[in-house]
């Protein structure tokens, strides 16, 4: 069941509505250019857990899938309150790209689709130019500093202040701890540093 409630323009003019599916309650907003989903927030708390994260991500995945979002590679989640939220990013012939994010969230009691947060692919999301890097992926791990050791390096687009730059994403570890270096695959710059905290309830980076 769906009833409109008003309109919105923030960060673009939608409609707003509430829906009533079962026993979720959620507040979603429909763009009103091409009416795309902007967003869904649940309005409920789940009590129960009876998915592994696995399931919840691969449920996540089909319904991403389901609704024409093509390939998307997921990054990092995180368990709260019995809602698995996810972070996906689309792919481009093997490339990942990191403007163009969703957040998927998930009951973790049955697998429902509770919240999506799909304004970052829709203001960006085109097909890129992607040239041949200039560096190789021996080159950009061999430009990593101090103590870190690389494990693995793929290449992704990721946004600078207005810009977009190709680069490898190195994953690194120091010790115990787990680091992700963006090197410009076009100059061999390093123009990001940001450290993986995991816990129990997944994972984030600053």
């Amino acid at each position: 069941n769906v009833a409109f409630t008003g309109e919105s323009n923030i960060p673009v003019d939608c409609y707003e509505y509430t829906v009533d599916m079962g026993e979720y309650q959620l507040s979603a907003g429909v763009t009103k250019a091409g009416g795309e989903i902007l967003y869904l927030l649940s309005n409920n708390d789940v009590t129960e857990i009876n998915l592994t994260n696995q399931q919840a991500i691969d449920a996540a995945r089909a319904f991403l899938l389901s609704r024409g979002y093509g390939e998307m590679e997921m990054s990092f989640s995180s368990l709260f309150d019995g809602i698995l939220t996810i972070n996906f990013a689309a792919v481009q012939n093997g490339v990942v790209l990191y403007p163009d994010l969703i957040k998927v969230q998930v009951s973790m009691k049955d697998g429902m689709i509770i919240g999506m947060e799909a304004a970052n692919y829709l203001m960006n999301h085109v097909e890129r130019t992607i040239v041949m890097p200039t560096l190789t992926e021996a080159d950009a791990i061999s430009r990593i500093g101090g103590s870190l050791k690389a494990e693995s390096a793929r290449l992704c687009v990721i946004p600078e202040n207005t810009s977009e730059y190709l680069c490898y994403e190195v994953r690194a570890t120091s010790g115990a701890d787990t680091f992700l270096v963006y090197i410009d695959a076009m100059n061999g710059v390093e123009r990001k540093l940001m450290q993986v905290i995991s816990d129990e309830n997944g994972a984030l980076v600053m």
